[in-house]
């Protein structure tokens, strides 16, 4: 029993090394094709929240990555102003206002994911659709028995 776990264990430590080696370099790549901000900044991943969820608070896109409302704060401002969100009015908190994607927002946001389907094709060319997706099932799966969205 002690070596099924073992090896179970190294193995979810060399995809975890692995993923985080693959993140660094996809960082780097990233600050070059714009997905990440010169200060390292999740750009695409920031606009993909609002894409997908619509509005909402920064604290609120804070609490679902592991950072802090200041540093996503500082995101939203360089956001802001390059005029990819605007923030709106809450219903729900006088105070803490929702940002949203503004018309170039979006449109700039569809062209980075277009840019980041044809890096992901150019560098998948000789893997097979099916592996790519179990793949990301297995990080998903993983991630959110660590820290639940």
């Amino acid at each position: 029993m002690a070596d099924k776990h073992q090896a179970k264990g190294d193995a979810f430590a060399e995809l975890i090394f692995e993923v985080t080696a693959c993140f660094f370099k996809f960082r780097a790549a990233g600050q070059l094709l714009g997905f990440v901000n010169e200060h390292g900044g999740g750009t695409v991943g920031f606009m993909r929240s609002l894409a997908t969820r619509g509005p909402m608070t920064v604290p609120d896109l804070a609490r679902m990555r592991p950072t802090s409302r200041q540093r996503m704060q500082q995101l939203a401002d360089e956001l802001e102003s390059a005029g990819l969100i605007e923030f709106i009015d809450n219903p729900h908190h006088r105070k803490s206002k929702l940002a949203k994607l503004t018309r170039k927002g979006d449109t700039q946001y569809l062209a980075l994911l277009q840019r980041m389907r044809d890096l992901g094709a150019a560098l998948a060319s000789d893997l097979a659709e099916a592996d790519m997706r179990k793949a990301k099932s297995v990080i998903q799966h993983l991630r959110e028995r660590l820290m639940p969205d």
